[in-house]
């Protein structure tokens, strides 16, 4: 029983997206210090279990945005470029928007169009993590690059890995249409 919980516990972690299995964990791990300091009277634990509950409630509300914006029943689409190590044929581009059996679960369709010779762009609306690399590897073929270019209406432009801006009030609106408290 313990076994088939934890199979399906890495399951789950496993079909996170990367940015949201890391979150995940640094929340674990925040509930796991607070109920260790719940123990303690002291005025040093009192102020570290203040910090850790609102660390906790902010990594929340991040959690809870990130899953509003990449779960695959929210259809935000996650436009991406990818270079592989063979030639792009119209029957891979085909079967990958089809949907491909990754981890025993199909993927969504999606939309691909071929950029080069070893290119293509993928469109998804699911996050699962490593989908990219495990759909081309059914078909026999190894990601060599892939880059992320575009969130719904968010066209991330030349961003370095590691770099951020801030979006605009107009990027926001249409991310989640009718959300107002950002």
């Amino acid at each position: 029983l313990i076994d088939e919980a934890a199979a399906r516990i890495k399951m789950e972690i496993d079909s996170k997206p990367e940015s949201m299995d890391r979150l995940d964990r640094r929340l674990i791990q925040l509930k796991i210090e607070r109920e260790a300091v719940k123990r303690e009277t002291d005025e040093a634990s009192r102020k570290r279990l203040e910090l850790i509950e609102q660390e906790i409630e902010r990594l929340g509300r991040e959690y809870a945005d990130l899953d509003e914006i990449l779960r695959a029943e929210n259809r935000h689409e996650k436009e991406y470029m990818v270079g592989v190590n063979n030639a792009v044929t119209p029957e891979f581009l085909f079967g990958m928007a089809k949907g491909v059996r990754i981890r025993g679960e199909m993927t969504l369709p999606c939309r691909t169009a071929r950029l080069a010779k070893f290119g293509f762009r993928i469109t998804l609306t699911q996050g699962m993590n490593r989908q990219i690399r495990l759909m081309a590897a059914a078909f026999g073929y190894r990601v060599k690059q892939l880059r992320r270019v575009r969130i719904d209406n968010i066209k991330l432009g030349a961003l370095k890995v590691g770099q951020w801006r801030n979006l605009t009030d107009a990027e926001l609106r249409g991310l989640i249409p009718g959300r107002t408290d950002w």
